[in-house]
């Protein structure tokens, strides 16, 4: 039940620092001169990918490593580590969505974020609060046992970053082709 509620809270953070992250780029950006978008975000843009198998194995890999260093992370470097990984995280994407035109950010979140992140959110979730929870090991035997205890929430978070990866490589990029479609035929 541990690992829940600080699955929680670490997710609350990490959408925190996405909104705190996006919301201060715009504001600062909004009174520099220098902050412009290309004229290429009112083009047609056609998604390409030489292989929707590399990239999910691609996306499940990078993924992956980031699960297993929060968890290790967590055991070898302590709690501020696993603190920082999803404010990090999130200041990335935050980062990310503020370079997006304000009037598409809503829909670059709903196609391009929002169906494969749910299931990544929370997998790096539980990841991130079992590396908080073995912060206070102190011996491998001690890190063994909380994994153990903790197992189905590994396999939990192993599932969820294949259906993450699966939607990313395969789903994600059909839903932007289809909205940039309905977009050039309107």
């Amino acid at each position: 039940m541990k690992i829940l509620k600080y699955s929680i809270l670490f997710i609350i953070l990490y959408i925190l620092s996405t909104a705190i992250t996006y919301s201060s780029v715009r504001l600062i950006c909004a009174k520099s001169l220098s902050f412009t978008y290309s004229e290429s975000y009112n083009k047609p843009l056609r998604i390409q990918h030489k292989s929707a198998l590399g990239l999910m194995l691609n996306i499940f890999i990078c993924n992956t490593f980031v699960c297993i260093f929060s968890i290790v992370g967590g055991f070898c470097i302590g709690r501020i580590i696993v603190i920082l990984l999803p404010i990090i995280n999130g200041i990335y994407l935050g980062f990310v969505l503020s370079k997006i035109p304000e009037e598409y950010v809503s829909r670059a979140i709903v196609y391009g974020i929002l169906p494969h992140g749910i299931f990544e959110t929370i997998a790096l979730g539980i990841s991130w609060s079992i590396g908080y929870t073995v912060a206070n090991c102190e011996t491998w035997s001690c890190f063994k046992k909380v994994l153990t205890q903790n197992r189905r929430y590994l396999i939990m978070t192993f599932i969820l970053l294949i259906v993450a990866a699966f939607i990313e490589a395969y789903i994600t990029p059909r839903l932007i082709e289809l909205y940039l479609l309905h977009r050039s035929v309107h």
